[in-house]
């Protein structure tokens, strides 16, 4: 599902993190990110990446289907809502 640069990236991170909860923590390290702060960090990657559309976290959740239905990692079928739920369960 991840790449293998992300999944590196990842692993270094928690190798130096060693995070006690959560992979990602918010301000305190035993907390989840709040939407607020994901939102933020969502904006601050997008604007260093030059990106000048609208992006959200809802934005990436549909990039994420999207692709996930391209690379056939999910059957597509507009009648029925099994495609959904596999995504959800991905995420």
């Amino acid at each position: 599902m991840l790449s293998p640069s992300l999944l590196d990236l990842l692993r270094a991170w928690w190798r130096a993190a060693r995070p006690r909860a959560w992979l990602i923590s918010g301000r305190n390290p035993v907390q989840p990110m709040t939407t607020r702060q994901l939102n933020r960090a969502c904006h601050a990657a997008a604007e260093a990446a030059g990106i000048e559309k609208n992006v959200s976290p809802h934005t990436l959740r549909h990039t994420f289907a999207t692709q996930s239905a391209r690379n056939g990692l999910m059957r597509c079928n507009k009648t029925s809502a099994g495609p959904l739920r596999q995504v959800a369960k991905l995420m």
